[in-house]
């Protein structure tokens, strides 16, 4: 926290690119806060609520010209272009426009987490001031901890707190809502949220933050929090009703655990740990998740409904007709579905609920499109940042989105925000820079 709070020996930036750099992490930040409680939003706002769409690109480009003024574009460029894979994979698919809005979303997500790492390099590029980071800072955790609430209100009443029509659509053809009961009885959660998928992974990914903290700090008191709010919000996880994300947060605790205990051996041994964590990952996906969900269920949940394994079942066909989709069609592993659906009108563009982050990337990108989304989280993986922190929240959110992609398409929520700004983090340059030119790109080249 000290490194991005404490005035720089010599300046970043120039004086007024410093000021445009604090107004592009704080305005960032705000828009990012926009689509957390999307329930609320679009229940009073409707489609209307897609404006903030539009502030986020107009955020986006004003990131992309501040790192071309400033020298930075290249070095962002270098290390983030493999992003670029998946949009321009499925853009064949607009041919179709049927298919607009499912390529949209694919473009939309990838700007995002473009957008995200550019905050987060800025953030350690710039000084912040200490009372805009508090004000956001504290609205953050005021909104999802509202969001948990809600979600324990709905837990003892049974019903919603804001009630959208499951499946109802807007003008765009986007699903608004989407409510569901566990059992026919109990009412899985939602929150704040528009759809109870989302609630189950901000609350997870709310979890993963406080094992993140207690991660961080060597204070016992701060760990103790950090360990306290990781606590309530998976309380929050297995209340929901979902599961899909206790793989993710399972692995971000036993890391989190094993650096705090042998640290020195947990940094030694964490690559492999990312690799076995990815084989585990592809090897459930291809071979179901069932008979692991019912020895688990067994061990932990007993008769409770979290331990129910009839969700397993469904999955498991929904990969198995992923699966099936690709072995009908081998020119979607060269391709991915849009070009093949080009070559074949029997292919579909767009596959609806794969519920696996990895079946889905390899079904609508192909193997090119999953491998250099791979090769883009290894290159961050391999680089060595110099900043422990950010190192230590890359490495328990990437636990994180690499197990709950297991059962869904985890890199399409917003628990995955804190992983890209990690990355923004570790990708920034190192301060040697001997001088500054204002209004104009500077001279000696960052490290």
């Amino acid at each position: 926290m000290n490194a991005v709070f404490a005035p720089r020996s010599r300046p970043m930036f120039a004086p007024r690119d410093e000021r445009y750099a604090q107004i592009l992490v704080f305005s960032g930040w705000a828009i990012a806060l926009l689509y957390f409680p999307s329930g609320l939003l679009h229940y009073y706002l409707g489609g209307k609520v897609y404006a903030r769409d539009a502030l986020m690109g107009l955020h986006f480009m004003a990131c992309v010209w501040f790192f071309y003024r400033t020298g930075l574009f290249g070095r962002w460029m270098r290390q983030c272009w493999w992003l670029a894979w998946g949009p321009l994979l499925v853009l064949p698919s607009v041919i179709d426009m049927a298919n607009a809005v499912e390529a949209f979303t694919v473009w939309k997500w990838t700007v995002l987490w473009s957008d995200w790492i550019m905050l987060g390099t800025l953030a350690v590029l710039t000084w912040l001031e200490p009372r805009g980071v508090v004000i956001l800072g504290s609205l953050t955790l005021l909104l999802l901890t509202v969001d948990g609430i809600a979600g324990f209100h709905e837990y003892q009443t049974n019903r919603y707190v804001f009630s959208i029509k499951s499946g109802e659509k807007s003008a765009l053809g986007v699903t608004l809502g989407f409510e569901q009961t566990l059992g026919g009885k109990q009412l899985r959660l939602k929150g704040l949220q528009r759809d109870v998928f989302s609630f189950a992974n901000l609350m997870g990914s709310s979890a993963v933050a406080g094992l993140a903290l207690a991660s961080i700090t060597r204070k016992i008191g701060w760990r103790c929090i950090g360990w306290v709010g990781a606590a309530l919000f998976g309380m929050m996880l297995y209340l929901s009703g979902g599961r899909s994300a206790f793989f993710g947060v399972a692995g971000a605790a036993m890391v989190a655990f094993a650096l705090q205990a042998f640290p020195e051996q947990a940094r030694r041994w964490m690559k492999w740990a990312l690799l076995a964590w990815l084989t585990f990952a592809i090897f459930i996906s291809l071979f179901g998740v069932n008979e692991l969900s019912e020895y688990l269920s067994a061990i932990f949940f007993k008769h409770q409904r979290a331990g129910s394994t009839a969700s397993a079942f469904m999955r498991d066909r929904a990969w198995q007709g992923v699966i099936a989709a690709i072995i009908d069609q081998p020119m979607i592993l060269l391709s991915g579905s849009s070009v093949a659906a080009l070559l074949d009108n029997h292919v579909a563009p767009f596959y609806h609920w794969a519920d696996n982050e990895y079946l889905w990337l390899i079904y609508h990108e192909g193997l090119p499109g999953a491998l250099a989304l791979v090769l883009f989280f290894i290159g961050a993986a391999r680089r060595a940042s110099g900043r422990e922190a950010a190192d230590i929240v890359f490495l328990l959110y990437l636990f994180f989105v690499m197990g709950e992609g297991i059962a869904r398409e985890s890199m399409t929520f917003l628990g995955c925000l804190p992983l890209f700004v990690a990355i923004g983090f570790r990708y920034a340059p190192r301060m040697n820079v001997r001088e500054v030119v204002r209004g104009k790109r500077r001279e000696e080249v960052l490290v």
